[in-house]
């Protein structure tokens, strides 16, 4: 069996173990909002993750507006690590082997800062 996808699927599975037991502790704080005061791009994403979870969509998205489209990506590779295997299907080297292109990096890193004003924004407008 392939070496990476046995990995990836652990790595993904302890990833997870990490998060919940972080929620469940309520130990996480982010490091930039806590230096700086000032939400990360990447702020609300637990609470819309635990959103998801909870079919709240509406909620998810006000929390970050990556939130949907990042567990939905975070599902995917997680059932193709599981299908790579458990059915020796070769998904994850496929998905490895994609290149971006230099106009598909910046539309990436525009999305980012995007998402990041959105943040900023509603972080502002809140008190």
């Amino acid at each position: 069996m392939d070496a990476k996808p046995k990995k990836l699927f652990w790595g993904l599975i302890g990833g997870l173990v990490l998060f919940a037991g972080l929620m469940i502790l309520d130990f996480y704080r982010c490091p930039f909002a806590y230096l700086t005061g000032y939400p990360c791009v990447g702020c609300g994403l637990s609470h819309g993750f635990l959103a998801i979870l909870r079919l709240d969509f509406a909620s998810a998205n006000a929390f970050n507006a990556l939130s949907i489209p990042l567990f939905l990506m975070f599902c995917l590779i997680g059932l193709a690590t599981l299908s790579d295997l458990v059915l020796r299907t070769r998904f994850i080297e496929q998905l490895s082997a994609i290149r971006l292109t230099r106009m598909q990096y910046v539309l990436v890193g525009a999305l980012f800062v995007l998402n990041w004003s959105l943040n900023l924004l509603r972080f502002m407008n809140r008190g």
